[in-house]
């Protein structure tokens, strides 16, 4: 899977759709799209209420989850040393947001991993909750991340068009 450079590593894809890209000289190659990190969080859920948790409902799928407070999660610039949306030209790949963590991003999601596997993360953009089509945590590299089926192609190409906003 080529999203950047050949030796990039993603060790966490919480859904993707298949598809071989062996063979990719003669295709498209994906298309990269910075996107403002202040504008994303990334929190830790439970699929039942519970104290001191936020309920959210994916905006796409109206799939509730429980959010827990923001001190667990990722959050923006203070944790997002970059993002940016990678769109695959063939309409049968997902698009995937991908992030890399600052330090203290790295400490938080080191902390994710040690507690949080096996139990579902959930996006968020502008505040609203997106469709989590698999939003179970289970191995996630401590400083990058990336995350298939946060945007549809459409919103994709919007926020590309629109440099990001």
């Amino acid at each position: 899977m080529a999203m950047g450079t050949a030796t990039r590593r993603w060790s966490l894809i919480l859904f993707l759709a298949g598809g071989s890209v062996s063979g990719c000289q003669d295709r498209a190659k994906p298309v990269d799209s910075s996107f403002p990190v202040e504008r994303i969080e990334l929190r830790p859920a439970e699929t039942e209420r519970g104290e001191e948790l936020e309920e959210v409902v994916a905006s796409q799928t109206g799939q509730k989850l429980f959010l827990h407070p923001p001190a667990k999660g990722l959050i923006g610039a203070e944790d997002i040393a970059r993002a940016y949306i990678v769109i695959h030209p063939e309409e049968g790949m997902e698009v995937v947001l991908c992030m890399e963590f600052t330090e203290s991003g790295q400490k938080k999601m080191k902390q994710l991993n040690q507690t949080h596997r096996n139990n579902p993360v959930v996006v968020l953009i502008d505040g609203k909750a997106l469709r989590p089509a698999d939003p179970r945590m289970r191995l996630a590299s401590n400083t990058e991340l990336a995350i298939a089926a946060v945007f549809t192609r459409e919103e994709a190409q919007r926020v590309r068009n629109e440099g990001g906003k």
